[in-house]
């Protein structure tokens, strides 16, 4: 589908190097724009990057081709009625969202189908539900080249930026505004860590900051989207090897604690 893919985009990207004659795998994950003209580029949607990044013609694209759009054509089925919804609340053209919805779905599905095949768990492990499909739309759309920030999360006392419109594009540089509170329980070993293995080297495992943002080995950003606390559950997580060569990303039902078992 997206084999022969040219890349549009001018933004030079900081976590890898851009060959327009061969596009890394990652371009080929990244939301963006409906091209009715050539289905075979790419620009990006660059949801994450300010707009002084921006060269004249992303920012004329952003500004015509971008937000939500007022039509007097009803929605005429569910599908088309959450688009307009979403259009709406996250200030975003609706064929936007009709377009990276497609492309979300091919690429859950090709994702779901070598997980079933490789780990031989259930499809309905795997494959999205209909009732995921709104969570999983608004994150795949704010994953950018260099920084995942979800600007419209409004749950878990997540509060909007008020220095930033409401919307999916940012128009400024993002600012982390959340951290990870320790519970401070005097059995949890994010609270209080046992240095008794020696690889430690007298590190905690989750370092309590304010405003928490977090950067890979690559040098990827992702910052955090709402409060948390160390026993908060249901979680997308990652940890990197004390020797800072590798990092690991992983989910859980439970909390962090519970899952490294470290009580």
């Amino acid at each position: 589908m997206f084999s022969n893919c040219r890349i549009q985009s001018s933004y030079v990207p900081c976590t890898l190097n851009h060959n327009a004659s061969s596009p890394p795998g990652r371009y080929l994950l990244l939301p963006c724009y409906p091209n009715s003209n050539d289905e075979t580029s790419i620009d990006l949607l660059l949801t994450n990057i300010p707009i002084y990044q921006l060269n004249q013609q992303e920012l004329k694209q952003r500004s015509i081709d971008g937000f939500h759009q007022s039509t007097s054509v009803k929605p005429i089925n569910d599908h088309e009625r959450r688009l307009f919804t979403l259009s709406l609340l996250w200030n975003v053209n609706k064929e936007i969202l009709e377009f990276n919805f497609k492309r979300l779905m091919y690429l859950s599905n090709q994702f779901a189908a070598n997980r079933v095949h490789r780990f031989s768990t259930h499809s309905n492990q795997e494959y999205l539900h209909e009732d995921e499909y709104t969570i999983a739309l608004e994150f795949y759309l704010q994953i950018d080249i260099d920084l995942f920030y979800m600007k419209t999360c409004s749950y878990r006392g997540a509060q909007p930026d008020i220095d930033v419109p409401k919307g999916l594009f940012y128009i400024h540089e993002s600012q982390a505004q959340y951290s990870i509170i320790a519970c401070q329980q005097r059995s949890c070993c994010l609270c209080y860590p046992s240095y008794r293995l020696t690889y430690r080297s007298y590190q905690p495992i989750i370092q309590f900051r304010p405003n928490r943002r977090h950067s890979f080995i690559n040098g990827y950003r992702s910052i955090l989207n709402c409060p948390v606390t160390c026993t908060t559950k249901n979680i997308i997580y990652v940890l990197t090897c004390p020797c800072n060569k590798f990092d690991y990303i992983g989910e859980t039902s439970v909390s962090l604690a519970n899952l490294l078992s470290c009580k």
